[in-house]
Order: C-alpha cells, then structure tokens, then sequence
C-alpha cells in the first residue's frame, strides 16, 4: 500500500513539474505573440517584437528588439534594443504597486509634423478611447528606478518649407522614486 502511495506522489510530483516547466518555456512565446496582435490592433500599425523573457517568480520580464512601423510600414516609429522591467510582485496583491526598475535600451522615436496641426501619429491618436472624466482610480504606481540609454529621437517638420529635421542622440535619463 505505501509503495503505491509513493508512486502514486511521485506521478503527481513529476506530472506537476512537467507541466510547470512546459508553461515556463511556452508562457513568454504567448505573451510576446498577444502583445504582437493586442499593439497591433490598438495603433493600427504592424508590431514586431523579437523576444520575450519572463521569469515570473522573481517578477522580472524583458522585451527585446521591438519595432513599431510607421503608417507606411517603411519605417519604424518606435523601436527598441531591449525594455527590463522588475515590479515588487507582493505589492500586485495591494493598491499600491511597486516597480522597482524600468530600463529602456537604445530606444528611436521617428516622428513627422505632416500639417499645421496633423502628426504622422495622428492616427494612432485618433484610435485611442476617450478617458472617462468620472473614473476614479485607487491604484498609485511608484517607480523606483526609471533609465532611459542611448536614445535617439529624429524629427521631422513637413509642414513647413524647406521642410526641417533634427536628431538627438545618445539621449540618457535616468530618474529615481516617481509615483
């Protein structure tokens, strides 16, 4: 009888484990392909995200080589190396949610006036919901640590003539306890 007991706990041990491993490896493939389709669907514009790493039980996840296209799909809009986010799992459970690190890599911002008051990100803008004035929140945020490297934002006034450009490189910032 106990050795039947036994194997009958080790079937459940090793099923259990089976199964844990498989949503470990399974899980960021699911999440980096929801995020694709949800991002998607909320710009209007193609996403494309290269990988996602996610360790759940030390509440970490990182987002690699994502890419935002431009209406015309030529360009990126929005792209980034590498985005790490660490976040105080307990405080998940409470009104109060702790993130203790974001660090954005490399990140480009492409973006063009196209007319006196029209955005090459009007669109995106466009399908956006309006807030509702009545919603209350109870949640409050605090960010810890807030990094920003070697950003580059390159801008483009069309609506002007000659039309103008500028680019800012190696943007860093770096900010610390915001709630």
């Amino acid at each position: 009888m106990l050795d039947r007991r036994r194997k009958i706990t080790l079937g459940i041990a090793v099923g259990v484990a089976v199964l844990g491993t498989i949503a470990l490896v399974v899980l960021p493939e699911v999440v980096r392909r929801v995020a694709e389709d949800r991002l998607a669907e909320l710009t209007g514009r193609a996403v494309s995200i290269q990988d996602v790493d996610l360790n759940i039980f030390a509440g970490h996840v990182a987002v690699k080589r994502f890419r935002l296209a431009q209406a015309d799909g030529k360009e990126a809009a929005v792209e980034f190396e590498r985005l790490d986010v660490h976040v105080g799992l307990i405080s998940l459970l409470t009104s109060h949610i702790r993130v203790r690190e974001i660090v954005l890599a490399q990140p480009t911002i492409r973006l063009a006036r196209t007319g006196p008051d029209t955005f090459d990100f009007s669109d995106i803008l466009a399908r956006l919901p309006a807030p509702d004035p009545n919603a209350k929140s109870t949640r409050v945020v605090s960010i810890e640590r807030l990094a920003v490297t070697q950003g580059t934002v390159l801008a483009r006034d069309e609506a002007v003539t000659p039309a103008a450009t500028w680019r800012v490189a190696d943007l860093g910032v770096e900010v610390a306890n915001v709630t």
